[in-house]
């Protein structure tokens, strides 16, 4: 009889917990602002907020209509600064691979930090 370590049991329950994703994901609400683009042209624009965040994808709730299939670019203002004065924004480009009501999911193909500006001592932008 072949014996199965405990640890390869937990992974084997991990795996058929019908929970399929590779990459842990984040609960974070944050605002988002998105485009579908079609040859370099924006054919619509919205805003939403996060659900959740991971490294192979971004979950976010918006009342606008975005087609399963689409690619998206995403815009994420990012809640800390760069080196304390610098604003920050997660650019994203990915593909709409599920909507469920108002949620969309997105799987990240790229993504890098923006800068947004200085923030002055009063809290708003000096550029």
């Amino acid at each position: 009889m072949i014996t199965v370590p405990a640890i390869d049991r937990v992974a084997e329950l991990k795996l058929h917990s019908g929970d399929r994703r590779s990459d842990k994901r984040y609960p974070i609400r944050l605002d988002v602002e998105y485009k579908l683009c079609n040859r370099g042209r924006v054919e619509h624009f919205g805003v939403g907020r996060t659900v959740d965040v991971s490294s192979g994808g971004v979950l976010f709730e918006t009342f606008g209509d975005v087609p399963v299939g689409r690619p998206i670019d995403l815009a994420i203002k990012w809640p800390f600064l760069l080196d304390e004065k610098c604003g920050l924004k997660l650019q994203l480009r990915g593909c709409v691979i599920r909507r469920d009501h108002k949620r969309i999911a997105v799987k990240i193909a790229h993504y890098e930090f923006r800068t947004t500006g200085v923030r002055s001592a009063t809290g708003g932008s000096a550029r």
